[in-house]
């Protein structure tokens, strides 16, 4: 600014004594006198202009320095710490394999020197220490220790329990198609939350005898029903709810005869007919079975041999639920709709008038198209 000022300043004096002097040469001196002293009068403005521009920048430069001192710089984050959040995230959002290898080749391509492979990065073990035992490879987890991990992957859920109420599947899972390799896993879940593995039996039948499958099992549960289950300081008493599971996993755990049998009915002691299959007629008379009489042995066409679950006072006549989706959706329920669809024509659904049928919105579409 003090440069401007000085410029107009200059020039309106050389312009003034050019125009009051007619002497070309006094108004070329003058000028040029004029003209000199706005020259040095440039220079040394110019001069003092960057000398106090130079000495702002170097102060801002110091005032960006102090700044950057005073705010807290995070830690350098390296590749090993990367690596162990990766695996815990990967873990804990249970992300698969494919999606994993993808976003370690996209970190990995950015710089980051990480495995290329999910198993590397969450060393997976190669190999598996399995026993040989019930006719097959036999591994158990245990009880107590999966419910352990519960407790820590669900800390605001484990804050409500009061109590360990543990259900427990047993069921053959087909592998493959091809072949009649199977799993025949114990699993065990409380409280709403995710189904935990107890033990698992692998091998092309099912275990060849329950009193070995149960075994491991059976030791822990007596402990865990004496004294209970000791999770961060906290106390849970631990108790078998029940047991869920399909008829052939319940005519194993109990030893009883299969689900086709004439006295197969678990809940009493009417004897079955044959109708094309077995069949169970209604009868108000029939007598329910107990669990006293059961643990005696005394149905003697019902039962192969005494259950290994007695021993850890499992009551095997109540505290095995019936088979809602196998017993109701896919039996009574399917046998309702198959007459709806082909029965006689005292409850065929072709034989009720239209109207019956609009008013149940669109049902005889649905049963023409899905019904087989």
């Amino acid at each position: 600014m003090a440069y401007w000022k000085n410029y107009r300043k200059y020039t309106s004096q050389v312009h003034a004594l050019a125009l009051d002097n007619n002497n070309d040469e006094d108004v070329h001196c003058l000028s040029d006198d004029s003209f000199f002293q706005l020259n040095n009068s440039f220079q040394s403005q110019t001069s003092i202009t960057s000398i106090q521009s130079e000495a702002v920048d170097s102060e801002q430069n110091s005032m960006c320095d102090s700044s950057d001192n005073d705010e807290p710089r995070p830690p350098p984050s390296s590749d090993t710490t990367l690596r162990h959040d990766l695996s815990c995230w990967a873990t804990r959002n249970q992300c698969t394999r494919n999606t994993l290898n993808q976003l370690l080749h996209i970190l990995n391509s950015h710089g980051h020197s990480l495995p290329i492979d999910s198993r590397t990065l969450l060393q997976t073990p190669r190999n598996v220490s399995t026993q040989q035992k019930c006719g097959g490879q036999y591994i158990y987890f245990g009880v107590e220790e999966s419910i352990h991990q519960i407790l820590s992957k669900y800390p605001f859920a484990a804050a409500k329990l009061t109590a360990i109420e543990l259900v427990l599947n047993v069921d053959g899972l087909p592998l493959f198609k091809s072949s009649n390799r199977q799993f025949w896993p114990i699993l065990g879940r409380y409280g709403n939350l995710e189904v935990f593995v107890i033990s698992l039996f692998y091998e092309s039948t099912k275990p060849n005898s329950v009193g070995d499958y149960l075994e491991d099992y059976i030791k822990e549960v007596n402990k865990l029903l004496d004294s209970g289950i000791t999770h961060e300081g906290r106390h849970f008493n631990f108790t078998v709810r029940c047991f869920c599971c399909v008829a052939p996993g319940r005519c194993f755990l109990k030893c009883v005869v299969g689900h086709t049998a004439y006295f197969a009915c678990k809940r009493c002691t009417f004897e079955g007919s044959w109708d094309g299959r077995v069949v169970y007629n209604l009868d108000n008379n029939a007598v329910l079975r107990t669990d006293e009489l059961f643990s005696s042995l005394s149905y003697e066409v019902h039962q192969k041999e005494l259950s290994p679950l007695l021993t850890c006072g499992v009551s095997c006549v109540k505290q095995f639920i019936l088979d809602y989706m196998h017993m109701v959706c896919l039996g009574v329920t399917k046998r309702i709709l198959h007459y709806l669809k082909n029965g006689p024509c005292k409850c065929k659904l072709s034989s009720i008038p239209r109207k019956v049928s609009h008013f149940f919105g669109g049902v005889w579409e649905f049963f023409h198209f899905t019904i087989r």
